[in-house]
């Protein structure tokens, strides 16, 4: 609809005494200072200098408008506002909001004060406002009052401030994943759908330097798939940016059109242009002053990155620098708790075997030499005529001492390796290390058992070497009277449980250097375990006895 305005010239003319005939709405305008109305030119001034812009409107027509009016549009003076209609400068896509607002308000329908829209100033540019508007009377006429102030500069501030605050949030989350866990593959891929929420890209890549062998290895990627640039890949450092990055320690923001340009300064990104790729940035990944990798974000769009993008970038890659650092660190402490446990199981072997082969020459040569002993001295006495009673006695000493040192030797060969174990299973030499255990001892043992299946030799002497410590400290420390030895099976492990009524104690004066500790054979079995992907629960209290499960997967790791 358009203006009714009057010229430039009547504008002019009615300047003078528009003042006189406007009759402020009640005391919103005058609030009761009268003395704000005396003077014509007093008013004018005041209106005519405040910072807020002012216009009045009655109907369609804009009958006044002061110098605040003219500059927020880009208004030189009145005359430029003669013929435009009321909703001239408002941006099209808010004209709907003030015209609904306008009828209503000429409805008499309730409308709010005080509202927000944006304008279009005579040069293009797009400022925000915000209007309050009330009913008057002017010229004795119905008008209305609005109020416009340029409220541009605050939105952009408070956009601005969301949208530092949206960014530390993403940083946050970012910062939020990468502590979650130490596997950084678990890491790569919420990490750059946060980044992503920071800065745009349409391909991630995260390179890892290993200067040492001059190569880096494509650790992450996301996005386009380029020739030469997928995980696992391996290449040069020489004249690549990776290279550069990591010499210069800075970022790096290639945006180019020309494939020349490019070539001569860095071949590497040659195949993501050739994929389309226009925009590149790069920063370092640093961790404990040493750059690690390359953080790398391309785009298709041409001139896609800012010096802004690339400081928020190098906040993105210091964060997951440092994960990057300690999942490495983690990487080469399993590698070298898999050496160790390794290790561990090589001495253990070898103890074994050791003790294998002890047990066999007890049992094999100083059993049969034994045996053979005995037989010459039982040969010797049978032969000796009875009137040499005092040597007969002093052979039959010597065929008893004879056959003591057999058992004891033959206790000795089996504690070191006990044959069953090779004969008839694990389930029953446990049982019969039980009985045997005792008889030699005041305790009250009972066992309970199941048939196994075949486990590896390493398991089988575990849990006998178990039994043997767990029943002797029984024996030396718990003053128990009664224990329970129990082999089962489920949940895909098999355990073996030692339970005794003594007088316990407190698990945490387990140490080697507590030389009374029940603890440090114990100690021995649980790192024993542990080798084999297992454990050793131990659960105890003063005066209420001691229970000890060692367990491991039906399967050893």
């Amino acid at each position: 609809m358009r203006d009714e305005l009057k010229s430039a010239t009547e504008l002019q003319a009615e300047s003078e005494g528009r003042l006189a005939d406007f009759e402020p709405p009640d005391a919103n305008l005058s609030g009761g200072h009268e003395d704000v109305f005396e003077s014509k030119e007093h008013y004018r001034v005041a209106v005519d200098n405040v910072a807020d812009a002012i216009v009045i409107n009655i109907g369609t027509t804009r009958v006044f408008v002061n110098n605040a009016f003219l500059t927020l549009h880009g208004l030189d003076d009145m005359s430029q506002a003669s013929g435009l209609a009321l909703d001239h400068f408002i941006v099209p896509e808010d004209k709907p909001l003030v015209r609904g607002r306008t009828l209503a308000r000429e409805r008499g329908e309730p409308v709010s004060g005080i509202y927000e829209y944006r304008i279009s100033r005579s040069n293009g540019e797009v400022r925000t406002v915000e209007s309050s508007a009330v009913a008057i009377t002017f010229n004795g006429r119905p008008a209305t009052l609005a109020v416009l102030r340029d409220v541009t500069d605050r939105k952009r501030a408070e956009e601005a401030l969301q949208e530092s605050e949206d960014r530390v949030r993403r940083l946050a989350e970012i910062g939020r994943i990468i502590s979650s866990t130490l596997n950084i593959e678990e890491v790569y891929e919420p990490f750059a759908q946060r980044v992503g929420q920071l800065i745009s890209f349409e391909r991630i890549v995260i390179t890892i330097a290993e200067p040492e062998q001059a190569i880096f290895t494509t650790a992450y990627v996301s996005g386009g798939d380029v020739a030469e640039r997928r995980p696992g890949d391996v290449a040069a450092l020489a004249s690549s940016l990776t290279q550069e990055v990591i010499r210069t320690r800075t970022g790096v923001l290639i945006q180019t059109k020309d494939i020349e340009e490019l070539s001569q300064r860095f071949p590497t990104p040659l195949p993501a242009f050739e994929a389309g790729f226009r925009s590149f940035l790069s920063v370092p990944l640093i961790s404990h002053d040493e750059v690690i990798g390359v953080l790398h974000l391309e785009s298709k769009e041409p001139d896609a990155y800012t010096e802004r993008d690339l400081h928020l970038a190098e906040s993105v890659g210091a964060q997951i620098s440092g994960a990057i650092a300690n999942a490495q660190l983690f990487d080469q402490l399993e590698t070298e708790r898999e050496r160790l446990r390794w290790l561990t199981m090589q001495v253990v072997a070898e103890e074994e075997e050791e003790r294998h082969r002890v047990s066999r020459e007890l049992h094999d040569e100083a059993g049969q030499a034994l045996t053979a002993l005995k037989i010459s001295l039982g040969l010797i006495h049978s032969d000796m005529p009875p009137e040499s009673g005092p040597l007969r006695a002093r052979i039959a000493d010597a065929v008893d001492l004879t056959d003591k040192t057999m058992e004891k030797i033959r206790l000795l060969a089996r504690g070191l390796r006990p044959p069953e174990l090779d004969a008839v299973g694990l389930n029953e030499t446990l049982e019969g290390y039980c009985r045997e255990f005792a008889g030699r001892t005041d305790l009250s043992i009972s066992y309970a058992g199941i048939g196994l299946p075949i486990l590896t030799d390493t398991v089988n002497i575990s849990f006998y070497r178990f039994l043997q410590e767990a029943l002797t400290n029984v024996a030396k420390h718990a003053q128990a009277s009664k224990v329970r030895v129990k082999l089962n099976q489920g949940s895909g492990m098999v355990s073996l449980s030692v339970v005794d009524d003594g007088q316990g104690f407190t698990p945490q004066t387990m140490t080697p250097n507590s030389a009374k500790s029940p603890g440090i054979g114990l100690l021995g079995m649980q790192e024993r375990f542990e080798v084999l992907g297992g454990r050793l629960d131990i659960k105890s209290r003063l005066g209420r006895g001691t229970s000890l499960t060692a367990q491991v997967p039906t399967r050893e790791r």
